[in-house]
């Protein structure tokens, strides 16, 4: 496996536990808005994105650990600092 499957893999694990984890959650607007198409394409986008721009010495679990804490766990909390890296994809 290339280090980009490896992330896209790892990546497609943490949506679907998270997604899991939202469809045990009251339903709410803001829950609904996160299990929407919308807000996964989105999500999907930026780690086929993500991938094909891994930093060649960042390690596959500090990249997933960065776009997951970033563009899943976002949606639960705000404070989380991720590295340069993480903070430069593109706005989609």
């Amino acid at each position: 496996m290339t280090k980009a499957e490896q992330f896209l893999w790892c990546v497609q694990t943490a949506i679907l536990s998270n997604q899991v984890a939202l469809a045990r959650q009251f339903e709410t607007r803001d829950v609904t808005g996160q299990q929407s198409f919308t807000a996964l394409d989105r999500t999907m986008a930026l780690a086929l994105i993500a991938a094909a721009t891994i930093p060649e010495e960042m390690a596959v679990r500090d990249a997933v650990s960065d776009f997951c804490r970033l563009h899943i766990e976002r949606w639960w909390y705000s404070d989380y600092e991720a590295s340069d890296w993480a903070r430069s994809l593109p706005a989609i």
